[in-house]
């Protein structure tokens, strides 16, 4: 479950592995700030929970990218990039589809600014298939 809840200049996020039983297990939690923490596209395959983290201010590669958590050890991989995203997908051939989102004059993909002509146009959004992932080990992002 991707959730986002109250912080104190935008929504903080937060991921967590429910079981059927009840059970919550904190997989990433972010404070949203100044950076604009952002996390998103948590996609599954058999041993592994994979989803994306970036920064819109910025907040360094090794802090951002696609996460990978072992279901089995409860381990942190991750991809590095400071790409600009609003979507992603992990793609079971070790890549992912990622939603990126360029900065133009009336914004980004999917957040257009208050000065854009009427009617709003907003920015195009663009899907990229990546290169295969590769993951090194890591912290939980936080």
């Amino acid at each position: 479950m991707n959730i986002g809840y109250a912080g104190p200049v935008c929504d903080n996020g937060q991921i967590r592995l429910e079981s059927l039983a009840g059970r919550a297990i904190r997989i990433a939690d972010t404070t949203c700030g100044l950076n604009g923490q952002t996390l998103l596209g948590i996609s599954f395959d058999a041993r592994n929970l994979y989803f994306a983290r970036f920064c819109q201010g910025g907040c360094g590669s090794a802090r951002s990218g696609a996460f990978r958590y072992s279901l089995r050890t409860r381990r942190y991989a991750l991809a590095r990039f400071g790409r600009r995203l609003t979507g992603f997908s992990y793609d079971s051939g070790g890549r992912a589809y990622e939603v990126l989102a360029p900065d133009t004059a009336f914004g980004y993909c999917g957040n257009s600014v208050v000065e854009a002509p009427v009617p709003i146009v907003p920015p195009d959004c663009q899907i990229l298939l990546t290169d295969r992932l590769i993951f090194a080990g890591a912290r939980a992002p936080r």
